[in-house]
């Protein structure tokens, strides 16, 4: 599904227009690629017009990690408001944490909200790790839900009872906190990429990736490989006015290299019109990750 599909830039346009008309305006982007969307075209609006932005009070996103880092600074500089960077999981329904106006870093999601208590465990254990080191973001408070309607299975799978006598929800985020009490986001555990004993993290490829000036999205998967365990492909769908060439893939190629480490480098990068998508917006990785693995069975074949 393509992303012009699930985003009407037309009825976004009509958005902003409200937005601007109102006395005091209060702005909350939702999560996944439509928050980039939303962004980019903020931020052409603003190029464009240089509209009036002093009614605008608040300007609030989830998963920042998401949003290319050069509109996430063009729309914190030209909207000048204050920039929230929400930590809104899907199985608690409610704001656990949220960073200051003068947090920068697109990997922030702040300190826990009043009454929330955030902490890192070993992946799906009670033991809990120390500061700067990465593990599994739980949280724990007095919004936390009470299960999945009829899915005792799948609620026993992210609700666990901890040695302190807490209910804790496992979120599946790997992250850390540092000493400061920060929390940091690195990646979904289930899209960690293991090659060579090291761990990849697709997340922090991709933005790398689309840091390039020809790139407009990517996206990084892991292909089983039998030295490796793992290695590492990339997906890129190019901006306008690039074309799909060896010129654009060396260029491409030098990029990587001088910004990911040996062992994280992609051995392929493949330039497609467009990547797939899941009915929210976000880049179906798993569908990619099926079709690499049908290549290779049938390469064997």
């Amino acid at each position: 599904m393509e992303n012009e599909q699930l985003f009407d830039q037309t009825a976004a346009s009509r958005v902003i227009d409200q937005i601007l008309s109102n006395p005091k305006s209060v702005i909350g982007l939702s999560t996944g690629r439509t928050t980039g969307n939303m962004h980019r075209l903020i931020a052409k609006r603003y190029q464009e017009e240089k509209f009036d932005v002093s009614n605008i009070t608040f300007l609030g996103v989830d998963q920042i990690p998401n949003v290319p880092r050069d509109y996430y600074g063009a729309c914190y500089t030209m909207i000048r408001s204050e920039m929230l960077d929400q930590m809104d999981f899907k199985d608690e329904n409610f704001l656990i944490a949220a960073t200051a106006e003068t947090i920068e870093e697109t990997d922030n999601l702040g300190i826990p909200n009043p009454d929330n208590i955030i902490k890192i465990f070993e992946p799906g254990t009670d033991i809990e790790i120390g500061y700067d080191k990465t593990g599994e973001i739980c949280v724990t408070g007095p919004s936390l839900m009470l299960g999945y309607i009829n899915q005792d299975k799948e609620t026993l799978n992210v609700l666990k009872t901890h040695y302190d006598g807490k209910v804790w929800l496992h979120t599946g985020d790997l992250g850390y906190m540092n000493e400061e009490g920060y929390i940091f986001f690195k990646q979904r555990i289930k899209r960690m990429i293991i090659t060579s004993g090291y761990n990849v993290y697709p997340s922090q490829l991709e933005n790398i990736i689309e840091a390039h000036e020809a790139v407009q999205m990517s996206c990084v998967i892991g292909v089983p490989d039998p030295i490796k365990m793992q290695k590492i492909k990339a997906f890129v769908v190019l901006r306008e006015g690039f074309s799909p060439d060896e010129k654009t893939l060396e260029s491409l190629r030098e990029h990587c290299k001088k910004n990911i480490a040996k062992y994280a480098l992609p051995y392929d990068i493949e330039i497609r019109k467009v990547l797939p998508k899941t009915l929210v917006g976000k880049v179906a990785y798993t569908v990619l990750e099926k079709e690499e693995a049908e290549k290779l069975k049938n390469s064997v074949n």
